[in-house]
C-alpha cells in the first residue's frame, strides 16, 4: 500500500468517527440514558463513555435530566475526570508542561480537587529541587507535609486576588491579571493564556501559563515562574526561577536567581549578581520540554528595552 493511499484510508476513517460523535448524535444517545430498555440505556452509556467530546453536553443534561439519566451523567463525567487525572500525571511526568498547563487551568471546579491540588502542589516542589539540585540556594521551603487544604478559585478569568489571613491559594483560569497580591498567601497559578501579578513585597508565588506573564511590582522573592510565552519583570527579584518558551526582560535588580529562556534574555549586566543566566535552552533543567522554538532572525529586544549585556 503507498503512502498516500494509507493517508487517504486514515482521513476516511478520521472523518467517519467525527460524523459517529456529531451533536445530533450525542444527543440521542443522552436521551437514551432514559430509555425504558435496560440494554439501551447501557449501550448508550458505554457509547459515551468513549466520546469525550460529548462532556458540554453532558454538563448541560445534568440541569434537565431525571435521577436515572443524571446517576449515568455522572458516572461518565467521573470517568472523564480520571482519564484526565491520567493524562495530567502522564503530561508532567514526560515534561510536556503546555498540556499540564492546560489541563490544570481548565480543571472543573469541585471534581478530585484533593487529587488536582496534590499533582499542582508536587510540580511547584519538583521545580524547586530541581533549581536546588543545579546549586541554588533557594530558600522558599517546601510544603508543609500535613494535609493542606487551598482556597480554589477557578474562572475563565480572575481579576482579583484573595487577600487575609496566611493561606494556600489555587488558582486556575485562562486569564489571571491582578494588582493587589500581599506576600501572605502562598498562591499555585495555572493559566492557559496570560498572568499578570502586580503589588508591593511578593514572595512564593508559583507561576505557571501556557501564555506571556508580567511581573510588576516593587520586590519578588522565591517565585517560580514557567511560561510557554514571553516573560517580562519590572521589579528587583531574589531567590528566583524563571523559564520561558519566549524571550526574558529583566527590567530591575535580580540576584541569587536563575533564568532561562528557550529564546534570549534582556537584561543589564550590572543589574544582575549571582545569577545564572541561559539562552537557547529547549529543555530546561533537563524536565521542561519546549520543543522545537520558532527563531525569525535574530532577536532584537524593543527599543525600550534595557541593553543586553
Amino acid at each position: 500500500m503507498t503512502h498516500n493511499s494509507t493517508a487517504w484510508k486514515w482521513l476516511v476513517t478520521a472523518l467517519v468517527f467525527s460524523q459517529l460523535h456529531d451533536e445530533e448524535t450525542i444527543s440521542r444517545k443522552i436521551k437514551q440514558l432514559g430509555s425504558e430498555s435496560f440494554q439501551e440505556r447501557e449501550a448508550a452509556t458505554k457509547w459515551l463513555w468513549n466520546c469525550p467530546e460529548a462532556e458540554a453536553s453532558l454538563q448541560k443534561a445534568l440541569t434537565t435530566a431525571d435521577l436515572e439519566v443524571a446517576r449515568r451523567v455522572n458516572l461518565i463525567l467521573d470517568e472523564f475526570q480520571r482519564l484526565k487525572l491520567k493524562d495530567l500525571q502522564a503530561a508532567i511526568k514526560q515534561g510536556s508542561l503546555d498540556r499540564a498547563i492546560w489541563l490544570l487551568a481548565k480543571w472543573p471546579k469541585g471534581k478530585q480537587e484533593d487529587a488536582v491540588w496534590e499533582i499542582a502542589k508536587d510540580l511547584a516542589t519538583k521545580f524547586m529541587e530541581l533549581h536546588k539540585k543545579e546549586g541554588a540556594d533557594y530558600t522558599g521551603g517546601g510544603f508543609s507535609k500535613e494535609p493542606i487544604v487551598p482556597v480554589v478559585i477557578s474562572a475563565e478569568r480572575i481579576w482579583h486576588c484573595v487577600k487575609g489571613p496566611r493561606a494556600f491559594v489555587f488558582m486556575r483560569a485562562g486569564k489571571v491579571s491582578f494588582n493587589d497580591a500581599d506576600s501572605l498567601n502562598i498562591r499555585i497559578i495555572c493559566a492557559s493564556d496570560s498572568v499578570g501579578i502586580g503589588g508591593s513585597i511578593l514572595s512564593r508565588n508559583f507561576v505557571f501559563a501556557g501564555g506571556p506573564v508580567e511581573l510588576n511590582g516593587t520586590t519578588f522573592i522565591n517565585h517560580i515562574v514557567v511560561s510557554y510565552g514571553k516573560v517580562e519583570l519590572y521589579g528587583d527579584m531574589n531567590n528566583s526561577l524563571i523559564i520561558a518558551r519566549d524571550n526574558i526582560l529583566l527590567q530591575g535588580r535580580v540576584s541569587n536567581s536563575r533564568i532561562i529562556s528557550a529564546k534570549s534574555v534582556f537584561y543589564e549586566k550590572s543589574m544582575a549578581s549571582n545569577c545564572v543566566i541561559t539562552e537557547n535552552e529547549s529543555h530546561p533543567l533537563g524536565y521542561v520540554r519546549f520543543g522545537d522554538v520558532p527563531r525569525k532572525g535574530p532577536a532584537v529586544p524593543p527599543k525600550s528595552d534595557p541593553a543586553k549585556k
